[in-house]
């Protein structure tokens, strides 16, 4: 069966006896505590990916803001430009 999870679980001699008289109930039981194990992992991993998700998306806004700030607080100043200057073998060529 594909996607399907195999647990053996070890017991005592005592508790072996006790199973071998009542396999379905022990099987249920175990079923449910592993259902309910990895239902509430899967939550918790959930809500850690959500959580960090927005942290992540908080620190982009963040650094956006900054880099926006700090352009806005940066004066332009004009450059001077200068006679173009042509590589040295194209002067050749052009010469």
């Amino acid at each position: 069966m594909a996607g399907s999870i195999v647990i053996t679980v070890y017991l005592n001699n005592e508790r072996h006896k006790e199973y071998e008289k009542d396999k379905t109930r022990y099987n249920k039981v175990a079923r449910e505590a592993l259902i309910d194990t990895l239902d509430s992992n899967c939550i918790l991993i959930e809500e850690d990916l959500t959580e960090l998700a927005q942290k992540e998306i908080d620190q982009e806004k963040k650094e956006k803001e900054q880099l926006k700030d700090i352009i806005e607080e940066t004066p332009l100043t004009p450059v001077e430009t200068t006679e173009e200057k042509k590589p040295s073998f194209l002067k050749k060529i052009f010469n």
